[in-house]
């Protein structure tokens, strides 16, 4: 009896992706840090800084350019 070879599977079974492994141990992902409350307001004070900034640079890049068409 012929033992079926697990690559010429069907269409539906595809193949898991093998763990990475080093040194014969197996490499896990990073599992990321957990953030804490104070942590996600900074992050988006942050964030709505830069915007912030972003949109005024518009805004006087918009103004220099109808100052300059004058």
């Amino acid at each position: 009896m012929r033992t079926p070879c697990i690559l010429s599977g069907s269409p539906e079974s595809s193949p898991r992706p093998r763990p990475r492994i080093w040194g014969g141990v197996p490499l896990a992902p990073p599992t990321p840090q957990p953030s804490t409350t104070e942590q996600q307001l900074a992050d988006l004070d942050r964030e709505i800084e830069y915007y912030q900034r972003r949109a005024e640079l518009e805004r006087l890049k918009r103004d220099a350019d109808g100052d300059a068409a004058r």
